[in-house]
């Protein structure tokens, strides 16, 4: 899977993109659909680890999210390292 952005923008990235899609995965019905979520976000993680020294508002709302995930599957480490991943300015 490959996000493609027509145009250069803060307000929205891959690392977003792809950690909404991993937990709205996880509301799905659909089995396939939920078994996808742990592909979105390793997506998010690689997205964010590629720019892990942008603070812009969607690098922010990434990591958050992430750690969202991250905390909702059991990983309470995983989930305290991206909800600080970021230096804020």
């Amino acid at each position: 899977m490959e996000f493609r952005s027509k145009t250069s923008s803060t307000s929205c990235s891959p690392a977003l993109v792809y950690s909404i899609c991993s937990l709205g995965a996880l509301m799905s019905v659909e089995t396939e659909v939920r078994q996808m979520s742990d592909t979105y976000a390793a997506l998010a993680r690689t997205n964010l680890s590629q720019d892990h020294r942008q603070s812009n508002l969607a690098s922010i709302q990434a990591s958050i999210l992430c750690a969202i995930y991250a905390a909702g599957q059991g990983s309470a480490s995983e989930a305290w390292n991206y909800s600080g991943v970021l230096p804020l300015h």
